[in-house]
């Protein structure tokens, strides 16, 4: 069924954004974008995205009636997603939107909190120990030795640091161009 511009888009976007907060916390450098993409059923053909193009990404504050907009103009719905993450970049979103057919990808980003990461940093460490000491044998003529020396050990420990990042609500719609 063709997706026509009227309150049932809205409505599907609306169900999409409420119910969506209920999806897990994910992280931007790990996120399998295919597990909160949501396809919708095509019944119209689409024009194919040109190859080794990334899909244009428009965010906007306003994202049902941009969506709007660009389904009079002759778009098609593919598919939503909403997740809940630290900001993903502009290109990673044209990066899966190319993927799945896009040529548009609508997002919305707003900021909910706070996310606290760590990293481990080498911190290297050495020690070193001195020692000296005197060589004598039991004979009464035997010669004496004395002799110092040191030696160090050198060994890498891991030390835990953090950073807040953003944590951002998100929603995208991917939108293709209807074929002539």
């Amino acid at each position: 069924m063709p997706q026509h511009v009227d309150a049932s888009f809205s409505g599907k976007i609306k169900r999409t954004i409420i119910f969506g907060c209920l999806l897990p916390l994910t992280s931007c450098d790990s996120v399998n974008f295919d597990v909160y993409y949501n396809a919708e059923p095509l019944s119209e053909p689409v024009e194919p995205p040109l190859k080794n193009q990334r899909a244009q990404v428009i965010e906007t504050l306003d994202i049902l009636n941009t969506s709007d907009r660009y389904l009079k103009n002759g778009y098609v719905l593919l598919g939503t997603m909403q997740l809940e993450s630290e900001k993903i970049s502009n290109k990673a979103l044209a990066s899966f939107g190319a993927k799945k057919g896009a040529s548009i990808v609508l997002t919305t980003s707003k900021l909910v909190g706070s996310l606290e990461k760590t990293y481990a940093v080498p911190v290297p460490s050495s020690s070193t120990t001195h020692y000296e000491g005197t060589i004598r044998s039991n004979e009464l003529l035997s010669p004496t030795y004395n002799f110092s020396g040191s030696s160090t050990t050198t060994s890498t420990q891991w030390q835990q640091r953090s950073y807040t990042v953003g944590k951002y609500s998100m929603f995208s719609a991917f939108l293709a161009k209807k074929s002539s």
